[in-house]
């Protein structure tokens, strides 16, 4: 028996009906594949946060600058360094941390500043979700806290700049500023 329409005997439209829908069921296959990892990827993502705290008491004033992941997944550090201007800032002496050195040619002698604590995630490492780690913790004499807008503006010519991976081995870049 043939179709009135296009000649086709009822066999060929029946093929080619289920030709059709195999390739429908085939392409809504496709795209809950990609659906579905786009979720997985996202449900894996960190998120790096930069915070700055200050504390002012009765005998010091101090400032806290941590580095925190507030994604799902971990962060793996392919890079990372510092700032200054807008160029890069290394140590000059391969002795010295990088920290330490930002301190001394940005804030020494004049601020008095002291290094209480400080800590760079290392390269190739993870930064996990929840668990924030400080970079630099400074103390200041408690009168600094009055010219609290001058130490900003010095504070604020530096920032912080990882590079890293997700699980997927995205490549994102975080900059503290």
């Amino acid at each position: 028996m043939t179709s009135a329409c296009s000649g086709m005997t009822t066999a060929d439209v029946i093929a080619t009906a289920s030709l059709a829908v195999a390739l429908l069921a085939l392409g809504a296959t496709g795209w809950q594949g990609w659906l579905t990892r786009r979720h997985g990827k996202l449900s894996v993502r960190p998120l790096l946060t930069w915070h700055t705290l200050r504390v002012r008491n009765d005998h010091s004033f101090e400032v806290i600058f941590t580095l925190a992941n507030k994604g799902i997944g971990p962060a793996i550090v392919r890079e990372r360094y510092f700032t200054r201007d807008g160029h890069n800032f290394m140590s000059p002496d391969p002795t010295s941390s990088t920290v330490d050195a930002l301190v001394a040619e940005l804030l020494a002698p004049n601020w008095q500043c002291h290094i209480k604590a400080q800590g760079l995630p290392g390269v190739d490492t993870a930064v996990v979700p929840g668990e924030p780690l400080v970079i630099a913790h400074l103390i200041f004499p408690p009168e600094v806290a009055t010219e609290p807008q001058k130490l900003s503006e010095l504070l604020d010519r530096v920032s912080f700049v990882v590079v890293y991976e997700d699980l997927y081995q995205e490549k994102i870049v975080f900059r503290s500023q």
